[in-house]
């Protein structure tokens, strides 16, 4: 399938302008380059058509509405503009696309070709013909305040994109200083090979035909060519001057000529030979830019390099590159822009009659830095770089899946709960939408709106006052099915003591009581007990189905397949099937499987991945393309029409999946990571195919769900059932590699031999790699105070990291340390109680807390703080399981203050890569935090410690080591 390239540009074929002119060529060469193009643009202007020019058979062009009536006026040409990025939004539902590419100057373009490539996710290209927004300013647009704003507009979308085209070196300089996403330049360029040289013509001395063809526009300064011709003609005559094109200035241009007695000749636009005879007419042609721009030291009129590749002889009105140019190209003149400066050139070119002569070191430029073959080349190299492999659904076929498979995830909760329902919508919204949205349902009232307020207050942790308001209940007449109501509330927060406590207050026969304790149950991890119990309540049918299904699995039943036999695999190829991947999740899951393939790949595997069925659509991504490629890793979705609606049924859809995928991709090997969910999908593929298979033990999570429930949850049926799947998945499996010490231990617990083991600890890469950056500045890039103390960290936000610890911590350091700030970066279920913790005890405002962010940023985040702290509470999963935050904050060299449980001492060496605080003890944390921050050498030593110990032992070169060994000791059996 070929790639598919959609252009948002304001001009285009049969018009005859420097943007179609690149573009038409551009395209033609794309084409060849196996890419299918689509173009998206208004209808021509009759000023600029060209019906000579050759069709384009190989292009669909689809046009916007006409609004040719609207004048040719600054305001005229703006509003032409935005009518043409509205409508481009909905004509391009017609349009498939691997990636969107708008041009400017037309402004409106990159709003919307942005919204283009959202909706249909792919990349965003934004090509930059002009040094945009400097020019906002320059030509005073709309004021001060109006052109601040563009401006800013402007930047922002130049950031969202995925890549820069710029068309001068200076400006991708600039943009590049700006910190702006991936710049490259594509010179405007000219095919030189079968073009003529135009001789110049024999002339006898006095005579000077001057030109100037292009477009009339305040960009050119041309008023400044009118005196000079006329200060020229006034002492020879002989020097001709011809104006040939159009633009917004020409009235304005042509009263200036008659004011002065048409000094200059002023015709309309030229196409084709036309232009060519014109040029042949000229000696010297004229380029030129204004100086009192700044930006315009960028740039380099399109027309230059046409004048290069004929061999014109170009008197330039330009400085910066554009005047570098001339300089390197041959022999031709560059002239400051007054009209003494200029005329006096003019006058001194016409008194030699070979003082123009043909340029044949402008076309061999052209040929050596600006050929139409080598920019289209590398054109194709930058949009290919951004999607190596990339396939595509059409629109309407992904918005179908995403329909099903959404609305049967959402069903799936509202039927389960719709309190927890609830809360998961508003958890997965972003932190500046998720509080403004809770606090505004949190003072709704009256009949079922509160149940609505109660979910509001739950999202911002204010429990108290939920409590407060349904005990407000108890005793009232007609008010049984409301406390249910929120009971099921807390039963969403995992509060069950809370829930049983009011559930045991409303009268027995009240309907949905059985229902909510089947749900208290089933919450605890009885599942049993909670499917029995289900039984004998109210239209629960669906609930019992739903619960039974997922219980039988836990009981052991497995996705059947049948044998395949006949499977080829292809040697050295391995496929990774995980929970979730970039782009959609930034997670540290994301993050180490990312790594890991990029590291392996370097050693010669061919790595691509697959996600579990349904993601990312069912965690909101609805318009998920089915394949992703981040880094050159492809990223397979296993997106069914209709998504399995039961548990059991869904192991089985997700492993038929991947078998076809499997049948199709062929790998040597199946490489997959925890949970047994996973391990029981991918152990059928395999057997069906008769290829080994790797677990990967990333994390305890029946340990991590114990740790939230209370001493007896190691006794129910969810932990027991959990972790003899578990187990089995660990005995099954070909290859086992872990994280750290005490995971291994828990392994060989389970009966796995110790030396089969592979220990791959979280590790760093990517931009922990290079030397940690400066801490003021990084603290100025984000926004924040270069003069505080920043203690903090960089982690998913979830109640056994014990954040609030260090708010306790924090709250008896202040008084005496009014400097002190804490910066908690990311999001979680536990961040509403965090918050609200500060808010208890008075120190809110001391609080930073700018939600998740970009991995792009998040080694910013690291290098602002003075301590990195990981204050997880004390649990079985706590003690086992190694987190990467640590590992990265080491990388970039901060001390880290961990608490002292058995895991965290393998990433956290006491006293010299930081220190070993006991856990859940605020006092202990006061004082640790304030030894650092009171001896900031101590903390530096502990700092550059730390970045040397991982520089030495953690990064994922060293792992894919490890990996390497053990997939050939594998595939050797």
């Amino acid at each position: 399938m070929n790639r598919r390239l959609l252009l948002v540009t304001h001009s285009y074929t049969p018009e005859s302008t420097a943007p179609q002119r690149r573009w038409k060529k551009f395209l033609a060469g794309l084409t060849a380059a196996g890419w299918d193009v689509e173009v998206l643009t208004p209808p021509a202007d009759p000023r600029y058509v060209d019906l000579a020019q050759t069709g384009e058979p190989y292009l669909q062009i689809r046009r916007t509405p006409d609004v040719g009536f609207l004048p040719d006026s600054r305001s005229g040409r703006l509003a032409r503009a935005v009518i043409h990025a509205v409508a481009s939004v909905p004509l391009s539902v017609f349009s498939d696309a691997d990636i969107v590419v708008a041009t400017v100057p037309a402004l409106p373009n990159l709003v919307a070709g942005r919204i283009i490539a959202s909706i249909k996710r792919v990349p965003f290209v934004v090509e930059m013909r002009d040094a945009w927004p400097d020019l906002i300013f320059e030509s005073e647009t709309g004021g001060k305040f109006f052109g601040t704003l563009v401006a800013d507009i402007i930047t922002r979308l130049q950031r969202s994109s995925d890549q820069l085209i710029a068309v001068t070196r200076g400006f991708a300089e600039t943009l590049e200083q700006r910190k702006m996403p991936p710049v490259e330049v594509i010179f405007n360029s000219r095919q030189t090979e079968d073009l003529p040289l135009l001789r110049a013509r024999e002339r006898t001395a006095g005579e000077l035909n001057v030109l100037y063809l292009g477009n009339h526009g305040e960009s050119q300064q041309l008023d400044l060519l009118i005196e000079a011709t006329e200060i020229a003609r006034t002492q020879n005559p002989k020097i001709t001057v011809r104006f040939v094109g159009d633009g917004t200035q020409k009235p304005a241009l042509m009263a200036l000529n008659d004011s002065l007695g048409r000094p200059v000749e002023m015709l309309d636009p030229t196409f084709g030979r036309d232009t060519v005879e014109n040029y042949r007419w000229a000696d010297t042609c004229v380029v030129s830019l204004r100086s009192d721009w700044a930006s315009f030291a960028h740039t380099v009129p399109s027309k230059t390099y046409e004048l290069l590749s004929y061999g014109k002889h170009i008197t330039g009105v330009v400085c910066g590159e554009a005047a570098d140019i001339l300089k390197q190209a041959g022999d031709h003149e560059v002239v400051h822009n007054d009209p003494q400066s200029l005329a006096d050139t003019w006058l001194r070119l016409a008194q030699d009659a070979h003082s123009t002569p043909t340029q044949k070191a402008g076309q061999a430029w052209v040929a050596e830095h600006a050929s139409d073959t080598a920019q289209v080349m590398k054109l194709d190299s930058v949009l290919k770089r951004k999607l190596p492999q990339k396939t595509n659904t059409s629109f309407l076929k992904r918005s179908s899946t995403a329909a099903s498979i959404s609305a049967t995830a959402a069903l799936e909760h509202l039927k389960n709960n719709r309190a927890l329902f609830g809360l998961l919508v508003l958890r997965r919204l972003p932190q500046r939408l998720r509080e403004p949205i809770a606090m505004v349902a949190s003072n709704f009232n009256g009949g079922p709106l509160d149940t609505v307020s109660a979910i509001g207050k739950a999202v911002l942790g204010r429990t108290d006052e939920l409590e407060t308001q349904a005990c407000a209940l108890l005793g009232k007449r007609g008010t049984d099915r409301k406390i249910i109501d929120y009971a099921r509330v807390f039963i969403a927060l995992g509060d069950l003591q809370t829930a049983e406590w009011f559930l045991d207050r409303v009268r027995p026969n009240t309907r949905g009581l059985v229902a909510a304790r089947a749900w208290v149950a089933w919450t605890r991890g009885d599942m049993a007990q909670a499917v029995e119990l289900m039984k004998t309540a109210e239209r629960e049918r669906k609930t019992v189905a739903r619960w039974s299904s997922e219980l039988k699995s836990f009981q052991g039943a497995m996705p059947q397949l049948q044998p395949i036999g006949e499977y080829h695999p292809t040697e050295g190829r391995v496929l990774h099937v995980l929970t979730n991947s970039l782009p959609h999740t930034p997670s540290g899951y994301a993050q180490r499987s990312h790594s890991i393939m990029l590291a392996l790949k370097e050693l010669g595997w061919d790595l691509s991945a697959v996600t579990r069925i349904g993601w990312p659509i069912t965690t909101g991504a609805l318009l998920a393309e089915s394949q992703d490629f981040v880094d050159g890793i492809g990223y397979q979705r296993l997106l069914p029409q209709q998504l399995a609606s039961h548990f059991s049924e869904r192991l089985q859809q997700n492993a038929e999946m991947l078998l076809q995928h499997v049948l199709w991709k062929r790998p040597a090997l199946l490489h997959t990571t925890t949970h047994w969910t996973n391990a029981v999908v991918v152990q059928a593929v395999a057997n069906a195919v008769g290829i080994p298979w790797v677990y990967e033990v990333r994390g305890q999570l029946a340990d991590t769900w114990a740790s939230t429930r209370g001493e007896d949850a190691i006794y129910t049926d969810y932990y027991r059932l959990f972790q003899t799947r578990e187990k089995e998945a660990t005995l099954a499996a070909d290859g086992l590699v872990t994280l750290g010490e005490q995971m291994k231990a828990n392994l060989v617990d389970f009966g796995a031999e110790s030396e089969s083991i592979v220990l791959s600890p979280n590790a760093v890469g990517g931009q922990f790699l290079q030397e940690p950056g400066d801490t003021r500045q990084a603290r100025i890039e984000l926004g924040l105070d270069p003069d505080l103390e920043y203690v903090g960290t960089v982690s998913s936000l979830v109640p056994y990291e014990g954040i609030e610890t260090v708010i306790e911590a924090a709250a008896k350091l202040v008084p005496e340390r009014p400097h002190l700030r804490l910066l908690i970066v990311g999001d979680g279920t536990a961040l509403p109680n965090i918050l609200e913790k500060a808010r208890k005890l008075g120190i809110a405002d001391r609080v930073i807390a700018p939600g998740r962010v970009g991995r792009e940023e998040s080694h910013l985040y690291h290098q602002a703080l003075d301590i990195f702290v990981v204050p997880r509470i004390s649990t079985k999963v706590t003690r086992m399981v190694t987190p990467m935050k640590s590992v990265e904050a080491s990388a970039s060299g901060k001390p880290v203050l961990a608490s002292d449980l058995p895991a965290l001492s393998e990433l956290v060496h006491h006293e010299k890569t930081g220190l070993l605080v006991p856990a859940e003890d605020p006092a202990a944390w006061a004082a640790a935090i304030a030894s650092l921050l009171d001896d900031p050498d101590l903390a530096h030593r502990m700092g550059t410690a730390g970045r040397q110990w991982v520089m030495e032992e953690r990064t994922w070169q060293a792992n894919a080591q490890k990996y390497d060994e053990l997939y050939r000791r594998i595939l050797a059996q």
